[in-house]
């Protein structure tokens, strides 16, 4: 299934190629996310309205192909297609008191084809993404027992996670961009409760090769 995915993701691009040249990157940042179980998980105490269920940070690092950008000179834009290999961490955080809170972490190997549309240093995108799970952890903290953990394996939930992506970009040169990315999970990452990931990125994109 996985192969399968990763072929929907790259097959855009490898298209584009046929007449547009590659260009390769490294993608670096930070990932923010929360959890939609708020929503569904009111045995929990965790309900819409609950402010405890905190963005957690994690690192976001990959690699990813761009195309050329070509024209559209009716509308005056530049378009191009970009496909990314990521390691992402999701999660969240969750204390209702002083005294404790708990923390989960999901670690994910991603891959993300996505539209860029670009107007002079501005830049929108727009595309999916589709995750293997590779591995998680639990930290439980007390302010009387301290610390402790449990470490998840690819069977505690389900191995294939995917959503879609919203985001723009702020091209600072012509080999780095800065770049803001919302994602919302369109499947359960839970086999338990209904849950799925929210994560917001902002992350750095610096071009190894530019060619005029």
């Amino acid at each position: 299934m996985f192969k399968k995915i990763i072929l929907l993701a790259i097959l855009p691009i490898i298209s584009f190629s046929q007449t547009h040249t590659l260009k390769i990157g490294l993608k670096v940042g930070s990932s923010f996310s929360t959890t939609s179980a708020q929503e569904k998980m009111e045995g929990f105490n965790l309900n819409k309205e609950d402010k405890n269920i905190m963005n957690y940070p994690g690192v976001l690092l990959g690699l990813y192909i761009k195309s050329k950008e070509k024209e559209v000179k009716k509308l005056n834009i530049l378009y191009s297609f970009q496909s990314e290999l990521l390691y992402n961490q999701k999660g969240y955080k969750y204390s209702n008191n002083d005294l404790s809170y708990y923390r989960e972490r999901f670690n994910y190997i991603e891959l993300s084809p996505n539209f860029n549309v670009r107007k002079g240093k501005i830049s929108l995108h727009t595309g999916a993404y589709y995750a293997l799970l590779i591995g998680g952890k639990r930290l439980k903290y007390n302010e009387i027992t301290g610390y402790s953990s449990y470490q998840y394996d690819s069977f505690t939930f389900s191995n294939i996670d995917y959503g879609i992506n919203l985001g723009t970009s702020l091209k600072i040169n012509k080999n780095m961009v800065l770049s803001i990315r919302y994602s919302r999970g369109m499947t359960s990452y839970s086999k338990d409760i209904e849950s799925k990931n929210i994560n917001y990125q902002l992350c750095l994109e610096y071009l190894f090769s530019q060619k005029k």
